[in-house]
């Protein structure tokens, strides 16, 4: 039914003494005022055509009548359009009193959960407990947990539970915890909002079951977009899409999704003694004294000893101090695992280069590429080998390797040289 219908009749269940002809008049009136605000469709008409109404001689009556059905009956008159439309703002206030939430992020790349994160806030909003779960294909599944006096990382290919309070470590999870943190997110957008760092666009659909869109877009140098999708009923974000700019092209990089807005979390989830087995080796950075000692050697340079007394000690098998290098693992696993390679000669070392990807989780650490010599069956093999060597965490005075990596491409190219050269032999 269309608007001056639904008032006309309102105006005729109410027993007014008035001629016919006075209420032709009015319907009239108000039929051809609404008329003429339906070819405008912005709030401002609307309120315009309010003004109108109540200046009419002929209409102020009608006008009386409809506030009366309107009180009585509550009756809303004016167009549902003038209901305040979203506002970050209404985020912000619902998420202010946030103290738990837990969430998980997929990478572009991958189909499984990237990490999963669970985040537990002060009465200040101040991070006081999180924990990371970390996918096999980043760090092997590893768990960390961290609070304000300690940091417990759980390794299971290693079968071991290192506890450290490190600070180039403490700002790292607490810089990956706040990406995770809807509330830190949503503020920082409207601060960029209120200093026109970003273009702010909003789709607030009519069925109250479908989330409200908020893109951003980022103007200047950081041009990148972010698309939340916030709950209607609640105000809250249920989960945060981000797009890199590529060439004038926005690529989809991964998505955050959030869950149990201040729902407690069980304080067994901030430990991990409870959680691994009872023969895992437990490591305290306070005491047990791991890798090698920098001294005055550049980063770079050290970089580069950490794998060359590597090799050299599984040249000489001694597999006590290959396991010290790598991060204190036992002697018998280090022999199980690379006492099946008889290494005889190292043959070069490359230049120490900047590992995105181990830098998530270890801070400061590199890449070093390596090809050594090693007997197999009576043959010599050349082997190219990728080393992640960083500073200890909880001892940053020394340097050990964290993990193995593979470029490739490389060693594609390395194993289709190595063939032409033995054929050359």
């Amino acid at each position: 039914m269309k608007p001056a219908e639904n008032i006309n009749n309102l105006i005729k269940k109410l027993n007014l003494k008035a001629s016919t002809e006075l209420d032709q008049k009015v319907h009239n009136e108000i039929s051809k005022i609404l008329a003429e605000s339906e070819k405008t469709k912005s709030a401002p008409s609307k309120l315009n055509t309010w003004r109108i109404i109540m200046t009419n001689k002929i209409t102020k009556l009608a006008a009386a009548a409809v506030i009366i059905i309107a009180v009585v009956f509550g009756i809303t008159v004016l167009d549902k359009s003038v209901t305040p439309a979203y506002a970050i703002e209404q985020t912000i206030s619902a998420i202010s009193s946030m103290r738990y939430v837990h969430t998980r992020y997929f990478d572009a790349s991958h189909e499984d959960v990237t990490k999963e994160c669970w985040i537990e806030m002060d009465d200040t909003g101040q991070l006081k407990n999180v924990r990371i779960n970390w996918a096999e294909w980043i760090t092997g599944e590893q768990i960390v947990v961290w609070n304000k006096d300690k940091t417990e990382m759980w390794n299971p290919k290693r079968n071991r539970l290192s506890v450290f309070n490190d600070k180039i470590y403490t700002a790292r999870i607490l810089q990956m915890a706040n990406k995770a943190n809807p509330r830190l997110y949503v503020e920082r957008l409207h601060e960029r909002q209120s200093k026109g760092e970003v273009k702010i666009e909003v789709e607030e659909p009519s069925n109250k079951s479908e989330p409200i869109v908020v893109t951003s877009t980022g103007l200047g140098e950081n041009i990148n977009r972010y698309v939340l999708f916030v709950d209607q009923a609640t105000k809250l974000v249920t989960h945060l899409e981000w797009y890199q700019s590529e060439d004038d092209v926005y690529k989809y990089q991964g998505v955050t999704e959030f869950f149990d807005y201040n729902v407690p979390i069980d304080a067994k989830m901030f430990t991990l003694y409870d959680e691994i087995p009872t023969d895992a080796q437990i490591d305290d950075a306070k005491t047990h004294d791991i890798g090698l000692e920098q001294g005055d050697l550049t980063d770079k340079e050290m970089a580069v000893k950490v794998v060359q007394e590597f090799i050299e000690s599984l040249i000489a098998k001694d597999y006590t101090r290959v396991g010290l290098i790598c991060g204190g693992i036992p002697p018998g696993k280090v022999e199980k695992g690379w006492g099946r390679f008889n290494v005889v000669r190292l043959v070069s070392i490359g230049e120490p280069v900047p590992s995105s990807k181990v830098n998530k989780v270890y801070p400061k650490t590199v890449n070093v590429s390596c090809t050594f010599e090693f007997e197999k069956d009576g043959r010599i093999i050349q082997k190219l080998h990728y080393f992640y060597v960083g500073t200890v965490i909880g001892n940053r005075q020394n340097w050990t390797i964290y993990g193995e990596g593979r470029d490739t491409k490389s060693q594609e190219e390395f194993d289709r040289r190595t063939k032409k050269e033995e054929v050359k032999k």
